[in-house]
């Protein structure tokens, strides 16, 4: 019934055939049969009717729909309490889709009074899980209701890096193939726009690569930069931080990194950790024309940033301790910056530490403890690592079996991202 809902492989789509096949195995309580008779129902009180017995037979994703059926008053009356609470047990299944879902209703006041700490917590937790639109809502929250900056450039920051990964980084790609998002309550366009014109400095950030993309207002971003340059010059580390960006990329201004230096190295010497951490990526890159490398610079901007409890900057502390380049190696420094990391949520510190301590300290048990660990949080680049454990019995017991099922997952994965 799938195959011939989507048209996979070499069956030609064909909703009639999926119909009947759906209907068959409804029959026998088929949560996902159940669910996909609902979609495929023209009527909205019998596409109602299957979601919920697909609920009930325990699928999150009909729970959603069900949801969406209360929300919007689809073969049901409407009742946004009734919407919240089928929401609120679909994002228990852990999907970031549905996480975001929840956190629309906290952030909007949809069945449940508005709470923006419920909002940014169950972004968060879909956010982590790598979903841009989230990510980007969470920016301009931090900023806007928090008042948190650093929080703020964080994941601004983090979702612009992962969607220059796409071709099309135009958001309403993104916002338009979200399962969750229903627009007339959570347009995301709209939203950054509105808050550029309040002076959000996140939001006028994602405009601007919007702009390099062609898409929004010129006019309107000029102004806009033009604030954040005139707080900036009054000190404002924030301000700072976003107008050195604005250099290194060209947005709107001129691109210079001799500007862009300037006004990082001024949010630096104010305190502000993330303008600590990428003067520490020019010192220890060096090559940039103006900026020589110095790795004992970069360690003291690094050290900095690590001092404030950044993650990423006590990583990077830990990589130059232990490669040693222009400063004394110290394993026992590597290994504290390291887990300070880990500890700090930067789950990579783990493969690192996974590496450090197969190659560098040799302490095979601890190897095998941390690359087995950063797997079970969801990052699948240690796949080959942990099998090779396995495989030769580096940490554990050498368990072929095992190995060979690892191998198997991780040529699926290879075939699903060629």
């Amino acid at each position: 019934g799938f195959l011939y809902y989507n048209g996979i492989i070499i069956i030609e789509k064909d909703e009639y055939k999926a119909f009947k096949l759906f209907l068959k195995a409804s029959k026998d309580n088929y949560p996902i049969a159940q669910f996909y008779l609902g979609k495929l129902y023209k009527d909205p009180k019998k596409a109602f009717y299957w979601y919920q017995k697909s609920a009930e037979n325990g699928s999150k994703l009909a729970q959603f729909y069900l949801g969406k059926c209360y929300e919007n008053g689809n073969g049901i009356e409407k009742d946004n309490f009734k919407a919240f609470k089928c929401y609120e047990k679909a994002a228990i299944s852990g999907n970031k889709i549905l996480q975001f879902n929840l956190g629309r209703c906290y952030l909007c006041g949809i069945g449940i009074e508005k709470d923006y700490d419920k909002s940014i917590e169950w972004f968060e937790k879909s956010a982590r899980q790598g979903y841009i639109i989230t990510q980007l809502g969470l920016g301009i929250l931090y900023e806007k209701e928090k008042k948190d900056f650093e929080n703020s450039f964080y994941w601004t920051e983090r979702a612009i890096k992962k969607g220059r990964k796409f071709e099309q980084s135009h958001i309403g790609t993104y916002y338009d193939n979200c399962l969750s998002a229903q627009k007339e309550d959570f347009e995301p366009f709209e939203l950054f726009e509105r808050s550029a014109k309040q002076g959000c400095y996140s939001a006028i950030y994602i405009l601007g690569h919007l702009y390099l993309k062609g898409i929004g207002s010129e006019k309107q971003l000029k102004e806009s930069v033009h604030l954040i340059e005139k707080e900036a010059i009054k000190g404002n580390k924030h301000a700072q931080l976003y107008l050195g960006r604005f250099y290194e990329e060209g947005i709107i201004v001129e691109k210079s990194c001799v500007e862009a230096f300037k006004w990082y190295k001024n949010a630096a010497n104010d305190g502000n950790k993330y303008a600590q951490l990428i003067l520490g990526f020019y010192f220890e890159k060096g090559g940039s024309g103006f900026v020589e490398k110095d790795i004992k610079k970069a360690v003291w901007w690094y050290e900095k940033s690590a001092e404030q409890e950044y993650s990423y900057a006590q990583c990077c502390l830990g990589y130059l301790y232990e490669k040693g380049e222009e400063i004394d190696r110290d394993s026992r420094k590597a290994i504290y910056w390291y887990k300070k990391a880990a500890e700090n949520g930067y789950e990579s510190a783990y493969y690192l530490l996974a590496k450090f301590y197969e190659v560098v300290e040799k302490n095979e048990a601890e190897a095998f403890k941390h690359i087995k660990y950063y797997i079970e949080k969801g990052y699948l680049k240690g796949i080959y690592v942990l099998l090779g454990y396995y495989k030769r019995g580096i940490g554990t017991d050498i368990d072929k079996e095992k190995a060979a099922n690892l191998f198997k997952i991780a040529s699926k994965i290879k075939k699903l991202t060629q």
